[in-house]
């Protein structure tokens, strides 16, 4: 457009110049146009020829440079506020929510979907409702195949198995069409990626400049999290206590295991196991927010806290498991403890959630058992009970 602006200046001038020439001249104007006449300074024609289209080349440019710099300013001042937002002492869950509120009003952007990697799966942190408007699920199996490349799931796991450090997609959603921004959640102190941001808005806008900028404070504050996370578990490591739904912990109930795996082999003495979790708890996490989920666990902790003898010892297991460690019981009572308990959960209503139901798996210790052949067969007890469909009860012992 700039070069057809500085051509039609260029020939406007030559046919004024041909004809006032002309004019003057009484020559024909094709003489005059063409310089066919006594004294015609060519060379200074041309200068003047050739300075006339820069200026007018780059003068219509003007806007645009404005803009570049409007442009500019704009993102240094994004990555300012973000790296406030970041640095603030507000809970994580805050500073996200004022981050999204900030590209909402600035830059117009729909949604901003914080998606974390871990072993088996991609969680999503966001606020369960923002999802939903979006018809965006909580967790995404990485390792699903076939899948649409119009859905946002295609965008996480394509990130996540191919490592990708940045990536667009126009994805379909329950409000329409939206083009997604992805970028890897990497930072100096972290270089291996935690995670992906994505910035949901308009097909005609461009967000990958924003995009990066946010993953690196993001990825930051992650970092710094993840940090304080490990520290804490090393501390309950020590103190054997789950301090978040104050019960032992793993490492209190591998503590009673050896203690009265020693005791069974000596005096002869019988020790049960028992390792389950709440049926389809994944699904329940995508349908309420975090603390219905936490209210949900405590006051089932409580709940079988009360059912169980005081000499059993019920904590947390590995993940979303919990365990009991039943001294001086065999598998047949063990059984009857799982049963008890089933009952009780079915009578059972909690807030929101409503009813909830168990799978169990046991096992007893038997005379040639190692402790690595005792938990390992109550785990896959456990195992047998969930592909069953869960609110099941499987024992496994050595006959």
């Amino acid at each position: 457009m700039r070069f057809i602006i500085a051509l039609l200046a260029f020939v406007t001038y030559v046919l004024i110049d041909a004809f006032s020439v002309a004019s003057m001249l009484h020559i024909s104007f094709l003489q005059a146009l063409m310089q066919s006449y006594p004294n015609a300074n060519i060379p200074s024609k041309i200068a003047m020829i050739v300075l006339l289209f820069i200026v007018t080349f780059f003068a219509t440019d003007k806007k645009k440079i404005a803009n570049t710099i409007s442009v500019q300013e704009k993102i240094f001042r994004a990555n300012e506020r973000i790296a406030l937002i970041f640095l603030s002492v507000m809970p994580f869950k805050k500073q996200l929510e004022d981050l999204q509120l900030f590209l909402a009003q600035e830059f117009s952007i729909e949604a901003c979907l914080v998606g974390i990697y871990e072993k088996n799966s991609i969680t999503l942190i966001n606020d369960a409702k923002e999802l939903s408007d979006f018809g965006i699920l909580g967790r995404y199996n990485p390792q699903k195949e076939f899948l649409k490349d119009t859905d946002i799931e295609y965008v996480f796991v394509t990130s996540y198995m191919e490592k990708r450090e940045q990536m667009q997609a126009v994805i379909q959603t329950k409000k329409g069409k939206k083009k997604v921004f992805a970028h890897a959640l990497v930072c100096e102190q972290n270089p291996k990626a935690s995670g992906v941001i994505c910035l949901l808005g308009k097909l005609e806008n461009d967000y990958s400049f924003l995009a990066k900028s946010i993953s690196t404070h993001l990825a930051f504050a992650i970092f710094l999290i993840q940090k304080k996370e490990a520290n804490i578990k090393f501390l309950e490591q020590l103190t054997q206590k789950n301090d978040s739904l104050n019960i032992p912990n793993n490492t209190a109930l591998q503590t009673k295991i050896e203690y009265e795996f020693g005791r069974s082999k000596r005096y002869h003495t019988n020790l049960s196991l028992i390792i389950f979790q709440i049926d389809h708890l994944e699904n329940l996490s995508n349908i309420f927010d975090e603390k219905v989920i936490i209210n949900l666990k405590k006051n089932f902790i409580n709940l079988i806290k009360k059912n169980i003898r005081s000499t059993d010892l019920f904590g947390t297991w590995i993940g979303e498991k919990f365990a009991i460690v039943s001294s001086d019981i065999d598998f047949r009572a063990a059984k009857n403890l799982a049963h008890k308990l089933t009952k009780i959960l079915a009578q059972q209503h909690f807030p929101q959630v409503a009813k909830i139901t168990c799978s169990f798996g046991i096992t007893s210790l038997a005379q040639n058992d190692t402790m690595a052949n005792f938990r390992q067969r109550a785990e896959n007890a456990l195992q047998e009970a969930i592909a069953k469909g869960g609110n099941n009860i499987e024992v496994k012992i050595v006959v």
